[in-house]
């Protein structure tokens, strides 16, 4: 009894194992198809060209503007200010209440 019983937990192992990786290749190639069908990798190569570009923007010798128009969200108040007095307002508002206008 003890042979059948090796043979037949030797088999086992080795469906199990092929059923493995039968599942590893199933999933690999289901994988390519969901990133080709959803455009994944169109969608990676587009944002490390942005990250690029970001950091192009940010490495070149971009200046900040002199003056900016504030607004209070809650108040509706606006008032122009320097950019160092924005970047001090911004630092000091902890509710988020005072945001640039666009020119």
């Amino acid at each position: 009894m003890s042979i059948l019983a090796n043979i037949l937990l030797n088999d086992s192992i080795t469906i199990f194992v092929i059923a493995i990786a039968v599942f590893i290749i199933l999933f690999l190639a289901l994988r390519e198809v969901n990133c080709w069908y959803w455009k994944i990798n169109e969608r990676i190569g587009l944002q490390k060209e942005t990250n690029s570009l970001l950091q192009k923007m940010l490495l070149s010798n971009a200046q900040p503007p002199e003056r900016v128009i504030i607004k209070n969200t809650k108040t509706g108040d606006g008032k122009i200010v320097s950019y160092e007095e924005w970047l001090e307002i911004k630092r000091s508002d902890k509710n988020g209440d005072y945001q640039i206008v666009p020119n």
